[in-house]
């Protein structure tokens, strides 16, 4: 199980990349990224609140693999900067086209709002990583409650968000990993 999760770890890295790579003008015009058409899993959104007792509800999209649970679900931790649940960057939905990947091959991918932005609460200015992090840790609180229709959990980040998942992991009492 465990070489699966690093081989579809790596895979979505990849696909990072390529996304990246296209984001930024190599070839965008040209490659529509977007999925269309009928998509082989549901979406439904979602609202989860952040701890403490000023928390903001945060809100995301959790897509949700075909057939009977539970499935591997993945968090998709947003880069620095003012960044979306779709990871919008020069055109290109960045975090949305990852999450149809991984949902094509049966993962379930909650991303969200960063606070302050999209349909999240709070204030984006004023967030500190301490507060990024706590907002992941809820998301992961969030798939919990739902052990039933979800297996395991990851997370899969890219830029500023290796601190903050390393904040993640002390918090829970658990070891972080490169």
């Amino acid at each position: 199980m465990k070489t699966a999760w690093l081989g579809a770890a790596c895979a979505c890295m990849s696909l990072l990349g390529a996304a990246l790579w296209l984001a930024h003008g190599h070839g965008a015009a040209r490659r529509p990224q977007e999925p269309s058409g009928a998509l082989p899993y549901a979406l439904r959104e979602v609202v989860f609140q952040a701890p403490g007792p000023s928390g903001p509800r945060l809100a995301g999209t959790l897509a949700l693999p075909p057939g009977a649970g539970p499935h591997p679900a993945i968090v998709l931790v947003p880069g620095s900067g003012e960044v979306d649940r779709d990871g919008t960057l020069s055109g290109h939905r960045v975090y949305l086209v990852l999450a149809d990947a991984l949902a094509r091959r049966g993962f379930a991918v909650l991303r969200s709002d960063k606070r302050g932005l999209g349909a999240s609460g709070g204030d984006f200015a004023t967030a500190t990583t301490y507060d990024f992090a706590a907002d992941i840790r809820a998301a992961v609180a969030f798939l919990r409650t739902r052990a039933d229709e979800f297996a395991e959990i990851g997370a899969i980040d890219e830029t500023m968000a290796p601190a903050v998942l390393e904040l993640v992991a002390t918090w829970a009492g658990a070891q972080a990993r490169d």
